[in-house]
Parts: C-alpha cells; structure tokens; sequence
C-alpha cells in the first residue's frame, strides 16, 4: 500500500503533468538530474534523463521514488529513467556474472531505461580485465530483455487493403488482398521494408542504457578503466567532476568543481584531456556538477583565499540554505580566474559554490568540446521552492537554456 503522503505526492504530479506538456525545443545534449527525492515543483523538462539514488537492492516497482519519477514521465515522455548500482569493486568484481543478472533483474522489475555503476575502487584493485567483463556480461543481460520491450508490427497496411479486419491482428484472407492497379508488387515490397526500418529503428531507441562513473584519481583510470575496449558497450561515462578533491587538500579551504587549472589535475578540463588521452570518446563523456554548496570554517578570518586552513570538515548545503546563509551578513563573492568556481566569505565562515555564472561557462565548455552533455549532483538540492527569488532552479535551468 502506497503510503498517503507519496500518493499525494503523485496525485500533485498527476495534475501539474496533465496540465501542460514539455517545450518542442528540446536539449541538444544530455542533462542528467541526479535525485534522492523529488519535490513536488520538479520540473522533468529540464532533464533528459533522471538518474534515482535509491540503493540498487532497494529500489522495486512499489518504490516512492520510483512511482514519483514515472509520474514525471506523463510530461516528458522523453524523459528516461536509470537507477545506480553502487558496490565495493571488488566484491562486484568477483561475481561479474551474477552481479550483472541482479543489475538486468532490477531494470527489468522496475521498467527502468538502464543503469550507471558505480564502483568503489580500493587501493589494491586492479579489474581492467574484470570491469570489461562484468559491462559485457551486462549488455548481454540487457539484449536479453530486448524482446519483451520489441514494438509490435504495425498493420496499418493490411488493414487499408482489406476492409474486413478490424483489428490489429493481420488474419490472411481467402481472396487476394493486394489487386489494386495503382499499386504495384514492387511498391508493396517497399513500404513493407520501409515498416521494418521503423520497427528496426523503434527497437534500437528501447535498448537499455549502461553509464559507467569514472574515477577522477589517474592512478585507478590507468589500473582499472580500459576506455577503448569499454566504449564498445558503454553509452555515457559520468565524470566525478562535481567532487574534484584528495587528501591533499585535508585541512584547507578549496573549490570541488573548478574547470580549469594549470598545476594539477584536480580540474574538469585536465581530467578530461587524461580521459581522452586514455581512449575515452569525447561525446560519451558526461560533466558533473553539484548543486550542493560546501560550506568551511577558516582558522584566521583575515586568511580566506582558497587553500586557507580550517577547522574541521566541511558541510555540505543545499541551494535554499546558501541562499539563507549569505542575506544575513556582509559577505564577499570572489572567482578565479576562468570565472568557474565562485566562493564567498564572512568572518570565519567560508563557502564554496557554482551559481548561474559558472554553470553557464560550464555548459559552453561542454559545447565547445563536443561533450555528452552535464549532470547535476544532486538535482533535489536546487531552490524548488522560490526561497533564492528567482522563479527557476538556477543552476540547472541555465544549463537547459546553454543546451537548448
């Protein structure tokens, strides 16, 4: 039983979702929206794909997100839906087989239109040979289900033949049914092809979609991802460039999403070179970025450039408390150089962020290398409820507007 709450929920969706339809300009990349939940304002036209951080193990047809995410689709149609699969690497790794049925089992359950993985690599793992295994094993799960999602033949052309059928099912007649003069066998032979291109091509944008999560430490890109031989059952590969960060920056101030950089390699635009270097196709990779803000003490108030020292760990907060926390007080807004990783400080209080600017530059990024297209991580933190003045989630309506 659905609880009363959820159905709600839905019923809201229901209503706003029948009321109106998605715009006819569509993205011209992907835009995937990570969720943990879903606010009842959400709006499914900003995404192309929405991507449920439900664990795998949990999530079954009766899921309140899951149910929430296919009310969405009743105003975007377009809109897919993808769960992750998030283990220990090498636990994954030692039942490639069966890790990739429980994967295909999962989609299949819960009409989903594919799957990202995500492993968590550990210092001592190296799987090059096993990941490419573990996603062939699942493109071949995948194309078994590929037959109970076939679109049925359409019989229109039957039907116009014979005025006796009225229904679908072509049922052979005793007579001839093709005898008309201004149609010739060989027209006939040509639109029955031409159906099966349209069936053909029905069935190939139903096959199950495989994401995999690259790792943002070259020294596991390099051990664990073969990128050549993995492109050839791999979709999209997500970039953790949304949390771009290592021990090296333990106890300092710092930005996790900067594109650009010159001495290392904690940026999206030196991770991607690697990425490409490595054997990765410049339009499956996917650009992440965070819709979360992180919040820092600094140790000294009078020390607040980036790699400042500070006390203790960083909060991670939503768009709508950013925007609470910054209208009390006198704060000041700085950017680096490229103008991409904007930060803001008062007193002892220090945060990072990426706002309309930033994504808009990451967005033209994006399409100025040809990239996949972005993700938001996560979406469900975006201002849905007006409380930052603006009528729009800002960070992920700009990247719809840069896509579109």
């Amino acid at each position: 039983m659905i609880p009363i709450p959820v159905a709600l929920l839905a019923c809201a969706l229901l209503l706003q979702t029948s009321e109106a339809t998605c715009p006819s300009d569509r993205p011209t990349k992907q835009l995937l929206c990570y969720v943990e939940r879903i606010n009842e304002k959400f709006d499914p036209c900003l995404c192309t794909h929405l991507v449920l951080q439900t664990p795998l193990d949990k999530l079954t047809p009766q899921s309140e997100l899951l149910k929430t995410a296919q009310a969405l689709q009743l105003k975007n149609p377009h809109l897919k839906l993808l769960a992750v699969a998030s283990d220990l690497a090498e636990t994954a790794l030692k039942r490639r087989d069966s890790y990739a049925k429980s994967i295909s089992s999962v989609v299949d359950k819960c009409s989903l239109d594919g799957v990202e993985v995500d492993l968590q690599w550990g210092a001592k793992v190296a799987g090059k040979v096993q990941l490419v295994d573990l996603v062939q094993s699942l493109s071949k799960e995948f194309k078994s289900l590929e037959p109970k999602t076939r679109t049925k033949r359409d019989y229109k052309i039957y039907e116009q033949f014979d005025g006796d059928v009225t229904t679908p099912q072509w049922i052979p007649s005793k007579r001839k049914i093709i005898s008309r003069k201004s149609r010739s066998t060989d027209e006939n032979e040509k639109e029955s092809k031409d159906e099966e291109k349209k069936e053909v091509k029905s069935e190939e944008t139903e096959e199950k979609l495989i994401i995999v999560r690259l790792t943002s430490e070259p020294q596991h890109l390099a051990k664990n991802f073969d990128l050549k031989r993995l492109s050839k059952y791999v979709d999209l590969y997500t970039i953790s460039s949304d949390n771009l960060t290592d021990a090296s920056e333990n106890g300092v101030a710092y930005h996790p999403s900067r594109l650009m950089g010159i001495q290392d390699i904690l940026n999206a635009d030196s991770l991607i070179d690697l990425l490409t270097g490595l054997g990765a196709p410049h339009d499956k990779l996917v650009l992440t970025m965070p819709a979360t803000a992180l919040k820092f003490t600094l140790q000294d108030l009078k020390k607040n450039l980036p790699q400042s020292p500070v006390v203790g760990q960083p909060q991670r907060i939503t768009q709508s408390e950013l925007c609470a926390t910054m209208s009390d007080g006198n704060w000041t807004v700085e950017r680096d150089e490229d103008l991409t990783a904007p930060y803001a400080f008062h007193n002892t209080s220090w945060i990072a962020f990426d706002d309309q600017i930033s994504a808009s530059i990451k967005g033209k990024y994006i399409l100025l290398r040809d990239l996949a297209g972005g993700a938001i991580m996560s979406a469900d933190a975006e201002d849905w409820n007006n409380k930052c003045n603006t009528t729009r989630p800002a960070i992920l309506a700009t990247l719809y507007d840069t896509f579109t």
